[in-house]
């Protein structure tokens, strides 16, 4: 009589564990280590349910290491925090990886969903647009001059890129449709083509001398403070206080219908109670 081997045992050698994984997380901005209550997982499309998730959990210093890795298996790597974005590898490891010493691995702290962001503190808050966007002809019909509907007096605290935190656009079409102008403050009484008038209001991208006489004035992101990351979806693209001269700003496409207002190295942030992550847009 031939004896049968348990469900178990036969799973055992289905897996047939090989190799395993060390890795380090280090923080993209900071450049030191991320710890905290994290844990590294690895998921592999397996017809072996053993072999489908490990799991590593990262220790003080940032490091992980990846055990019993199934040699036939391919594993995906992502954190227990979803919105902690591993970069600087590939996060498809083989099962049958031959042991190494432990590999640096940046992780950053971006938005799971797609749209304009503050990272402050490690935290993300969500920015809305200010307000429509509407537009007038000079008064010579030259030239069409967007200003936003609503004219901007106080800003919320997630509108003010302060020392110390980050404006994040999330996803590449937003990174590449947006782009950034000088918002520029109006005191007087415009008049415009077929007899407009608008006092006392903002223009986006243009400065006026008098109603016959204006220039269109553009603003450029310093791209040493500007660090982008990612690809397609998931690409990020993080913009310091300083990448801008202090002032006040309109970020928006060319066709957009609204738009969105930012302080650039403005003062401490005033308190606002936070916007959920996926209001970033």
């Amino acid at each position: 009589m031939h004896s049968l081997l348990p469900l178990a045992a036969l799973s055992l050698f289905a897996c047939a564990p090989g190799g395993e994984f060390q890795g380090k997380l280090v923080d993209g901005m900071s450049g030191e280590a991320r710890s905290g209550d994290l844990r590294v997982l690895a998921k592999a499309d397996s017809t072996d349910m053993t072999c489908r998730v490990k799991e590593a959990m990262v220790d003080g210093q940032g490091a992980f290491h990846l055990k019993d890795l199934c040699a036939a298996d391919s594993y995906v790597m992502t954190l227990s925090d979803p919105q902690l974005m591993m970069t600087g590898i590939s996060t498809s490891i083989s099962g049958a990886r031959e042991p190494t010493g432990p590999m640096d691995i940046q992780v950053w702290r971006a938005p799971t969903a797609v749209g304009v962001f503050k990272l402050e503190n490690d935290a993300l808050k969500g920015v809305k647009t200010f307000s429509d966007v509407d537009t007038v002809k000079t008064k010579d019909g030259e030239l069409t001059v967007r200003y936003p509907e609503s004219k901007p007096v106080k800003l919320a605290g997630s509108q003010k890129i302060v020392e110390g935190s980050h404006l994040v656009v999330r996803g590449k079409q937003n990174i590449d449709r947006l782009q950034v102008y000088p918002l520029v403050e109006d005191p007087e009484k415009r008049g415009f083509f077929e007899g407009a008038t608008i006092e006392d209001h903002v223009w986006i991208g243009v400065k006026f001398a008098s109603d016959s006489e204006y220039e269109e004035v553009s603003a450029t992101f310093d791209e040493s403070k500007v660090t982008t990351v990612g690809e397609e979806l998931e690409q990020t693209r993080y913009i310091a206080h300083d990448a801008l001269p202090t002032g006040r700003y309109a970020l928006l496409g060319e066709g957009d219908k609204r738009t969105y207002i930012l302080d650039f190295g403005a003062g401490d942030a005033a308190p606002a109670d936070p916007a959920p992550e996926g209001d970033g847009g």
